[in-house]
């Protein structure tokens, strides 16, 4: 015989009567929420006297937060959301009513829970913050900084988190990051860039001066200080069969590598027509029929003359680049240029030359305009700062000029362009040239 199992007790009708009273007040609770008429619900624990409990609106802390930018929701003891505002529930692309009784840690991804743990432990009176990723819609991550303030309203204590969207802001700094990972590498290839033009450039330029008992020689070479620019700037210097001293300064138009690769195309053609020993108009004219016939017709200045070392005397031509300058016992001065043109500009151009006589001790300077000319400064005022910086430099070596001129002109926070220079030195009697070296 199976043992009969015992009747729970029933309720009695006072119990009854209880148990209506609290799911009255549940619906009443559960409909205050849905509303946007209640701040927080305590949900007490098996011990307490009672099972919900409503609390009176804060109504200014509800509008205030209502109407924030931010996302917002309050949240019981126990981490239930009790109230969420409308900016929250678009933030994780959900209905602001499902938000309700939902554990506010299904708004964050699983490894951001245990730091919204930590925040949620802040203190009434308290705020706590932290950066972390909300649950958008789609799983979508949205990164906000959140907040969470400790409130005790009507005895019982709640917190409020509040999150700030920090997509867009992620998203500059990301911009920002960027760009500077573009400059960056721009920067790394002009550098590149520069450093190859710089190489090519040095490539064509005299390994060494030629040198002599009745003559001396001294060059320098700048290149700009900028990494995109590399101009066409060049110098020579070679003795001739016959024995004469040939010397060039030019500089093609451009900064970039076919500015240099045009540059070394001159140089070589350069020698090339000075050998069969032709006066400098029909050398610069031979080379100006060259530049006009290359593919990408650019144009380009030079400065070529022959040093006579017996009779001490300079015949030169010039296609468009500053006269050379002679450093004498009066003082320095500017040579006056003969006809001539800048090369490829006109392919019929007839050039001349003139003969200048130079004295024993005479320093001849022959340089490119990034030696004296600046930005915002007018060319006269360029040739009067040159002659200004040569003014005491008669009886100096031509190493000795060279430096100073440089020192002197060249800026020291940087040059935008090329710096050429070649010095002639014209022994004095009885002296061995370069010899303070």
């Amino acid at each position: 015989m199976t043992p009969r199992q015992p009747v729970p007790d029933l309720p009695s009708p006072e119990e009854y009567e209880h148990l209506r009273e609290e799911l009255y007040d549940l619906r009443q609770t559960l409909e205050a929420i849905r509303g946007g008429d209640v701040d927080a619900v305590v949900v007490g624990g098996p011990q307490g006297e009672q099972l919900y409990r409503q609390i009176s609106a804060d109504r200014p802390y509800r509008v205030i937060v209502e109407e924030m930018g931010d996302g917002a929701v309050t949240v019981s003891a126990r981490g239930v959301i009790l109230f969420a505002n409308d900016r929250m529930a678009k933030l994780v692309g959900r209905d602001r009513g499902e938000l309700l009784g939902v554990d506010v840690t299904e708004l964050v991804d699983a490894a951001a829970a245990p730091v919204l743990d930590d925040l949620l432990a802040a203190l009434p009176g308290t705020t706590r913050q932290a950066d972390l990723d909300l649950r958008g819609a789609d799983g979508a991550r949205v990164p906000v900084l959140a907040s969470v303030t400790g409130l005790e309203m009507e005895g019982a204590v709640v917190r409020c988190l509040i999150v700030a969207d920090l997509t867009d802001q992620r998203r500059a700094a990301a911009a920002v990051s960027e760009a500077r990972q573009q400059l960056l590498r721009k920067k790394l290839e002009l550098e590149e860039e520069h450093r190859l033009k710089e190489t090519m450039q040095r490539a064509v330029l005299p390994a060494r001066l030629p040198e002599g008992t009745d003559f001396h020689l001294a060059a320098r070479y700048l290149p700009a200080d900028l990494p995109s620019i590399v101009g066409g700037d060049w110098y020579d210097a070679f003795r001739l069969p016959d024995g004469a001293l040939a010397l060039a300064v030019g500089d093609v138009v451009g900064h970039d590598l076919d500015a240099a690769a045009t540059m070394g195309q001159m140089r070589n053609a350069l020698r090339a027509y000075a050998f069969p020993a032709g006066p400098p108009a029909s050398v610069l004219a031979r080379l100006n029929g060259l530049t006009a016939g290359l593919a990408d017709g650019g144009l380009a200045t030079a400065v070529f003359g022959l040093f006579d070392t017996a009779r001490r005397t300079f015949r030169w031509a010039s296609a468009g680049q500053p006269p050379p300058m002679v450093i004498g016992t009066d003082g320095p001065r500017l040579l006056s240029p003969p006809v001539g043109t800048m090369l490829g500009a006109d392919p019929g151009f007839r050039f001349d030359d003139v003969v200048e006589p130079l004295q024993p001790g005479d320093l001849l300077v022959l340089y490119s305009d990034g030696l004296i000319e600046r930005r915002n400064s007018d060319l006269d005022a360029d040739f009067a700062a040159l002659l200004v910086a040569a003014d005491d430099l008669a009886g100096r070596t031509a190493e000795q000029v060279s430096a100073a001129l440089v020192a002197r002109l060249v800026p020291r926070g940087g040059h935008e362009d090329d710096v050429c220079l070649l010095v002639l030195e014209v022994p004095g009697a009885g002296t061995v040239p370069g010899a303070d070296d």
